[in-house]
């Protein structure tokens, strides 16, 4: 295990996280080359570029405290790190397998400034943070893994400051035009578990919105991965923008607390 100065606290788990995902993560979840299959992930999903994108595009610049949450490998703390008006981030993540296996690979890789992230094992729906506090809170393909999205988006809005910002990177969304897209969400849960979940992206902004101050938006994303011939060619040829949400589905959304 490589080591790290990135400090790991525990917080109490809410009652309403998912065991069964947990177990997973935890004992069944295969990694037969940690290292080098976490920074293959991170080659193929081109999460840097991710990231970068989303920079560009909204000319935001991270500042104050953050709070990541479904951190997995860390590797958006890692990236957020080197902010310099980044003081501290929390990556909260309820597998301690993923934060003692993967971050530290994660961070290295990527040039975090480690001594900035806290390594949280908790969930998402018990922050064991003060009202307002943090300037920031992130995910990245995490919030469609919530089975109580109601407390999860209130306990958000509950830490977020005033004009703070949520962002939610990577979410399974569902397109309009899909020709499987009625089947798409048992398909989805057959192949990962129950733990997995999808939402169109109106469903999304209704999600981030019901019962928060937050005003949300959805991003069109750089639509980096075609899954056939066919969204190739849309992707290809064709004007992005209007295609996107309706044969296929990438999109960052982003919330501002009012």
């Amino acid at each position: 295990m490589l080591e790290t100065k990135s400090p790991t606290i525990e917080w109490p788990f809410s009652d309403s996280i998912d065991k069964k995902e947990l177990l997973f993560r935890e004992e069944q979840e295969k990694y037969d080359n940690p290292e080098q299959d976490l920074i293959n992930w991170i080659t193929k999903k081109r999460v840097i570029d991710l990231f970068e994108y989303f920079l560009k595009k909204t000319k935001i610049q991270f500042y104050g405290i953050v709070i990541d949450l479904g951190a997995g490998s860390c590797w958006l703390s890692s990236l957020i790190s080197k902010f310099e008006k980044v003081q501290k981030i929390y990556a909260v993540e309820f597998s301690k397998r993923r934060l003692e296996l993967l971050a530290p690979v994660a961070m290295r890789y990527l040039g975090a400034i480690e001594s900035k992230i806290i390594r949280v094992v908790g969930d998402f729906n018990k922050i064991e943070l003060s009202d307002n506090s943090v300037d920031f809170v992130v995910m990245d393909g995490a919030l469609h893994h919530s089975q109580n999205l109601q407390i999860t988006m209130k306990e958000i809005n509950r830490i977020l400051k005033k004009d703070g910002y949520f962002v939610a990177f990577r979410e399974a969304t569902l397109a309009k035009w899909r020709p499987t897209h009625r089947n798409i969400k048992t398909r989805t849960k057959q192949q990962y578990g129950e733990f997995e979940n999808i939402y169109s992206k109106n469903e999304y902004i209704k999600i981030i919105e019901n019962r928060t101050q937050l005003k949300a938006k959805a991003i069109s994303g750089p639509m980096f991965s075609p899954r056939s011939s066919i969204i190739t060619f849309f992707k290809r040829y064709t004007p992005l923008s209007f295609f996107n949400g309706l044969l296929f589905a990438d999109f960052i959304y982003l919330g501002e607390k009012k």
